[in-house]
């Protein structure tokens, strides 16, 4: 039951970066009732009343979403080859409250959520793909809560560098200290202690304010 779950989540992942291309009438539908908004690197999708009750189709783009508080912490990072949907109604409740923010240049398609089961009710994989990013969403906030409470400091920073080359796919990552004190929530003092014990292990390079990983040391 549970692998056929997710092998139907992984399929209809697959058939979401198609869709616009393959269905025509479901990309039309979308594109006459919603609303293409572009954002640029360090812009804010704001969670409130305008758009909470709206879901957004990644058209390009890479965004991270972030545990808002008085020490905002990130969980995860999405884009168009891992989630291509954002649903805010998965990421904004009375006890969890979250900030999505672009990463880059990017374009959303964003549609009403009563459009979206209107449409649902005729394109029965948009229904899937909805709950496919609930359930995403979920997971990703788990994983990242476990690692938090099971993984060493260090060891984050490890794991935040490899999903950072994922991301970007590659081993050259520029990325200054200030951001990463803030997105693991570390002291920049705890950040120099890390990376100068990476450096000694010869599990990273600095090289003109890059950190290299040395991917075969990791």
């Amino acid at each position: 039951m549970v692998f056929n779950f997710i092998l139907k989540i992984h399929k209809a992942k697959m058939a979401l970066k198609k869709i616009l291309d393959s269905n025509p009438k479901l990309y039309n539908a979308l594109k006459k009732k919603g609303e293409e908004k572009k954002y640029n690197h360090g812009d804010l999708i704001i969670l409130n009343g305008s758009v909470k009750d709206k879901t957004a189709f990644i058209f390009k783009g890479l965004f991270k979403v972030t545990l808002k508080g008085k020490k905002p912490l990130l969980l995860y990072h999405i884009d168009s080859q891992n989630q291509c949907i954002i649903s805010l109604m998965n990421f904004y409740t009375s006890s969890v409250k979250t900030s999505i923010t672009s990463l880059e240049k990017s374009s959303l398609l964003w549609v009403s959520n009563a459009d979206i089961l209107e449409l649902a009710n005729s394109f029965p994989l948009l229904k899937i793909e909805m709950l496919s990013s609930y359930h995403y969403n979920n997971q990703q906030l788990l994983l990242t809560m476990d690692t938090i409470m099971r993984k060493s400091i260090e060891d984050r920073f490890i794991d935040y560098l490899l999903t950072k080359s994922s991301i970007y796919k590659t081993n050259k990552l520029c990325i200054s200290w200030n951001e990463i004190a803030s997105d693991l929530q570390i002291s920049k003092t705890t950040v120099f202690k890390i990376i100068k014990t990476l450096k000694t292990k010869k599990q990273i390079t600095l090289s003109e304010e890059q950190i290299i990983i040395n991917k075969f040391s990791l």
